[in-house]
């Protein structure tokens, strides 16, 4: 190993980006109040992105910035601008979640980094190629990942000459990020759109009791730092820009120590003082998903904080030294003073005042180097130092202490140089396109549902592990293969290689590592849940990659749908229990396991309304407690499918279902609207 993979710590405040830089972070990840995923932490503005870049590039500190929420159409031409204010003022890296901003960035704005936010859901090396392609490099990977997938990820990416980073502390979202509509849909405010209002933490029980089983325990992977290290992750990302400055500190002073010889124990029980969930987990990394996963923040957990906060804050109360730099003092007579200071990369010399005859005391080598070794709150100190000396000279103490400050002035003008400001022209205006509704895409969980009459309906979408029931084509309709989506990336070559001997020619992809599989396969993709297309910019990416359709994301408004330019076929989620969450880790393991589950649980909340659970080995989801109904509301739809989405439905109850979509008349039911109206904030 060459390199210690760097530090990254989460900055949500001023006093938190200090907290970080006191306690030795070699990179920071912040966002402005814009288009970052914890739009409710206090967040920095656009202007003060100089500042902050400043200080940090001083320190030698790395700054990311996020802008890692998906982007609609309206506000794309407002982050392109804050991506260029970043660039143009040194930000080392744009974490982004967005495929269309990111493909319109990497064509405008080349130079700048991009690293793929883990709500791109990268769980798997297929996954790399586009991100490549797109610019990306550097991965942050999906925190559900075990050790033997993170070796893998990092093989892979090492063979693209790509990064990747890996959360290593703080909270497990319960859902796979970038695959969770629960709050969006719950309350209005979307996790993919910065505003999660987390109500996987309130109880959520499989029986009568009030159970937190959406809750997860805060993930610590610090005694796996070496381990992973050497597998070749490049940054140890600690999650919390919307925690204390004392966590901030106290996790990166126990990331560092973690990587030491000989750890010190007190600094993991001060973290956990400051904050966890019922303590910490490394399920997933050690391929143990079980009930000890879960856990919630009690009394207890909260209790001895402000004992920690104290120790924390004498921990980083001062400046840190960090920069070593070599120094070469040049005195001789009749000329000014000059100093040379080198960190390694810089070299800058200043001059300074010319040298007396001495009266009583010459200079010597030894008072030259005290007087020179006074770098106190800078993030500089000496380390080497070499002279030329003549004798008989005397020079203040004053004027060498200008000299040195003249210096460190001089080097951090040096360190913190940005690049020539660019200017990036703003995206070509959008012309919509009114589109209407032709027919059905029909999406069977088993093909057993499916009923007598197909009449409206042109495609069937079924599970590819389903492969074996389909016998034969049916004449007008389009067979459509949905890859699971977590599977490992062998399962899914045998299931397409499969498909395309049976003759099926278009998949459903749920991320990015599917659009990969699928094309290697010869078949074509359609982009399904779980590619969060929000915009024509996502969907013109869509389109460049070789993707056939595209089914909307249930966050975008019937509004923004008919603002669409027309560039694929677009399907918009018509009926069907929405799934809310893509689960690693059951509910059911909370409540003691699934052994009497069937494969069909169902999640109550606090208000006892009830949520089923969808298993499919490897995975689950959980589904809305009742179902999206639009058909009567088609003429406000502007696209070309209705996605009629079946769950648990019997054949019969299928059959009756598709009548009334047929006749476009109103539900029998509940039902709701999902967000096709009120949108998301």
């Amino acid at each position: 190993m060459n390199k210690r993979p760097e530090i990254l710590s989460p900055v949500g405040n001023e006093a938190m980006l200090t907290a970080a830089l006191r306690s030795g972070a070699d990179a920071v990840y912040l966002g402005t109040n814009e288009f970052n995923a914890r739009r409710r932490a206090d967040n920095f503005s656009k202007d003060d992105l100089p500042l902050v870049v400043r200080r940090c590039h001083e320190q030698g500190v790395k700054v990311y910035l996020t802008l890692n929420i998906l982007i609609a159409d309206d506000e794309f031409q407002r982050a392109v601008s804050l991506a260029v204010s970043a660039y143009n003022a040194g930000v080392d890296g744009l974490i982004t979640a967005d495929l269309g901003l990111a493909a319109f960035l990497h064509s405008r704005l080349p130079e700048i980094p991009l690293h793929a936010s883990t709500q791109m859901t990268v769980y798997s090396p297929s996954a790399l190629p586009i991100l490549k392609n797109l610019g990306f490099v550097r991965v942050v990977a999906a925190r559900e990942m075990n050790r033997t997938q993170l070796a893998e990820l990092t093989a892979a990416a090492d063979r693209l000459d790509m990064e990747v980073e890996v959360f290593v502390h703080g909270a497990l979202c319960m859902s796979v990020s970038g695959q969770c509509l629960l709050s969006a849909v719950l309350g209005g405010r979307s996790g993919n759109r910065g505003l999660c209002a987390g109500p996987c933490r309130l109880p959520f029980a499989g029986g009568k009791d009030n159970g937190y089983a959406l809750s997860l325990k805060d993930l610590s992977l610090l005694p796996h730092l070496k381990e992973l290290a050497a597998m070749g992750v490049s940054s140890f990302k600690i999650e919390g820009r919307m925690k204390r400055p004392e966590y901030v500190a106290a996790a990166t002073l126990a990331t560092a120590d973690a990587l030491s010889d000989h750890p010190d124990p007190a600094l993991s029980k001060l973290l956990a003082q400051v904050f966890s969930r019922s303590g910490f987990t490394d399920g997933y990394y050690v391929g143990k998903v079980d009930g000890s996963l879960f856990g919630n923040r009690t009394k207890e957990d909260s209790a001895d904080a402000s004992q920690a906060y104290k120790k924390l804050h004498e921990a980083y109360r001062h400046e840190l030294a960090r920069i070593p730099v070599t120094l070469h003092i040049t005195v001789h007579a009749n000329q000014p003073v000059s100093l040379t200071v080198c960190d390694g990369i810089h070299s800058i010399c200043v001059t300074g005042d010319i040298p007396q005859t001495a009266i009583k005391k010459a200079l010597t080598p030894e008072a030259l180097q005290n007087a020179l070794q006074k770098w106190g709150g800078t993030p500089y100190f000496a380390d080497g130092f070499t002279y030329e000396l003549d004798n008989g000279l005397a020079l203040s103490g004053a004027s060498l202490n200008a000299l040195r400050r003249k210096a460190g002035e001089a080097l951090s003008e040096q360190r913190c140089a940005v690049p020539t400001p660019l200017v990036v022209k703003a995206p070509e205006p959008i012309v919509a396109v009114k589109k209407t509704v032709s027919h059905m895409t029909l999406r069977v969980s088993r093909l057993s549902q499916l009923p007598p009459s197909l009449a409206g309906v042109r495609e069937i979408v079924f599970p590819a592990d389903g492969l074996s029931e389909w016998n034969r084509p049916i004449e007008g309709i389009l067979p459509i293969i949905e890859l699971p989506r977590l599977a490992p990336e062998d399962s899914l070559r045998r299931l397409l290689k499969t498909a395309a001997n049976r003759g099926i020619r278009v998949a459903v992809a749920s991320n990015l590592a599917h659009v990969t599989l699928i094309c290697e396969a010869g078949l074509q993709p359609v982009f399904g849940l779980g590619t969060n297309v929000f915009s024509s910019f996502s969907l013109q990416w869509a389109q460049s990659v070789g993707g056939v359709g595209a089914l909307l994301s249930p966050e975008m408004t019937i509004q923004q749908i008919s603002a669409l330019p027309d560039i694929l076929p677009t399907a918009v989620f018509s009926y069907g229990r929405l799934p809310l969450m893509l689960l690693k880790a059951c509910p059911g393991l909370a409540a003691g396991g699934c052994v009497k589950c069937n494969k069909q649980r169902v999640l109550h909340d606090r208000k006892g309304i009830g949520f089923p659970i969808a298993c499919h080995g490897r995975y689950c989801e959980l589904l809305n407690s009742t179902p999206i109904w639009l058909f009567d509301r088609m003429s406000d739809i502007s696209a070309d499918r209705a996605l009629v989405y079946f769950t648990d439905e019997s054949p019969q109850r299928v059959e009756t279902v598709l009548a009334m979509a047929r006749s476009r008349q109103p539900f029998d039911g509940a039902y709701t609207r999902g967000l096709a109206y009120r949108g998301v904030l």
